[in-house]
């Protein structure tokens, strides 16, 4: 994968990678039209609680382990499995939307 743009992400029950790579997102929403809606719309209306955050970090989830899907987390065993720390959320939140390294 495209290392540049994975963040890595601790959970309950280890670490994930994320990714809001274009090429993966174009991937999910060809592939799993209803989560990339998902996100489109917090896009268009703006992060506004922390759950839409962990919709984010869900999808750049699934971005990220495209080729593992369907076996990949539910949405809501990823919620079970997000540590509660707001801070760990919204640092993985902004780490997706900051440019890249390289």
């Amino acid at each position: 994968m495209e290392n540049s743009s994975v963040v890595q992400f601790e959970m309950k029950n280890g670490t994930v990678d994320l990714t809001l790579n274009f090429y993966r997102l174009n991937q999910l929403r060809a592939r799993h039209k209803e989560e990339y809606n998902r996100y489109q719309k917090i896009n268009e209306a703006g992060i506004k609680t922390d759950l839409d955050a962990v919709d984010v970090i869900y999808v750049a989830y699934l971005c990220a382990n495209l080729e593992k899907m369907p076996d990949v987390m539910s949405y809501e065993d990823f919620l079970m499995n997000v540590k509660d720390s707001r801070a760990r959320i919204w640092q993985a939140y902004g780490a997706l939307n900051t440019d890249p390294k390289n």
